[in-house]
């Protein structure tokens, strides 16, 4: 089961190349996978699905309709694969795992890898899913950090103020060709050409809570 799976993310991947498509379904997949053997499994993952689906066809509006309907069934077959989830052995949910990370690569060239270098400042590692109500929750969260392009928790060992954070994140896209197209509070919004990046952030004592997504 677990190869077929593979193959069928393949698939999308090959025919669909659109990184946040590959990057909703990976993160879909990794969190259905922590929570394959809660009892409800079933019932509590459809939010999760819906979620991802309703984020990868936005992706896919602008494609014809016969394109869209292929995806559509491709999607289909993944989700009939999921639902058996609770039979994989842990080789192939390793296997699983290793191929999501494979499509959806981190790089220090990221805002997170940026930031995290510059405040030498420690990521929030998720936490242990268990059989509880609340790991399904946390599926569903983690299913939804596939909708930006970036989510993440910076975990500085003092405090950072909103100025200094604002400016970094102006420096970092600066860096990359864009200018800032507007700000306010916890708010940066970064223009290049045609291209807009919105970051919007939450600073807290311990703390800071960032997302990235193209709003083009």
């Amino acid at each position: 089961m677990g190869p077929l799976l593979i193959e069928n993310i393949q698939e999308i991947v090959e025919k669909y190349p659109f990184p946040k498509i590959h990057r909703i379904l990976a993160c879909l997949i990794v969190a259905l996978l922590k929570i394959r053997h809660h009892p409800n499994y079933l019932s509590e993952s459809i939010e999760a699905t819906t979620i991802a689906k309703r984020g990868m066809t936005k992706v896919l509006r602008d494609l014809d309709h016969a394109m869209r309907v292929e995806f559509e069934m491709k999607i289909f077959a993944i989700i009939q694969i999921m639902a058996l989830f609770a039979e994989l052995k842990d080789g192939d949910v390793d296997a699983i795992n290793q191929y999501c990370e494979k499509i959806t690569p981190t790089s220090e060239e990221t805002l997170k890898g940026f930031m995290r270098n510059h405040f030498n400042a420690d990521l929030k590692i998720d936490p242990v899913y268990s059989d509880s109500d609340f790991a399904i929750q946390l599926a569903i969260l983690e299913t939804m950090s596939g909708l930006y392009d970036e989510k993440f928790v910076l975990c500085p060992s003092e405090k950072i103020t909103d100025e200094i954070i604002t400016q970094t994140i102006i420096d970092f896209f600066a860096n990359k060709g864009f200018s800032l197209y507007k700000k306010s509070n916890h708010f940066v919004l970064m223009k290049k050409d045609d291209e807009l990046i919105n970051i919007v952030f939450s600073n807290y004592d311990d703390s800071i809570h960032i997302t990235v997504e193209n709003v083009s």
